[in-house]
């Protein structure tokens, strides 16, 4: 069994109510490389902050990622190294994309997303 497409259903599950979206930083991606994760989709994506989780980051969150490049430097977006981070930081409204990686930590929403 392939357990890479295990991830959106179980996001999916844990997250019920919610609703989930691709970035790739291409705005027609034809395969979809990440998952966001949104408690009101249309709000999210016209008034929300947008927030990567990406393991690969080196420190634990910075303000100046470049979502293409999986860098923070020279970007205006913020990202986080964990779930924990984003879902601290996360409120009604914005939109927390999940970089492709391995996390070893359980995902709980820590806000409302009312």
């Amino acid at each position: 069994m392939d357990n890479r497409n295990l991830l959106p259903l179980l996001l999916s599950i844990s997250l019920s109510g919610l609703t989930s979206s691709a970035y790739s930083g291409n705005p027609n991606p034809s395969t979809p490389p990440i998952l966001g994760i949104s408690a009101d989709q249309t709000t999210a994506i016209s008034n929300g902050n947008r927030l990567f989780v990406d393991n690969q980051i080196g420190k634990s969150s910075c303000t100046d990622y470049t979502p293409e490049s999986r860098s923070c430097s020279g970007g205006s977006d913020t990202a986080y190294n964990s779930f924990g981070g984003a879902s601290r930081a996360a409120h009604a409204g914005d939109t927390v994309y999940v970089r492709e990686g391995r996390f070893k930590e359980q995902l709980k929403v820590r806000n409302s997303g009312t």
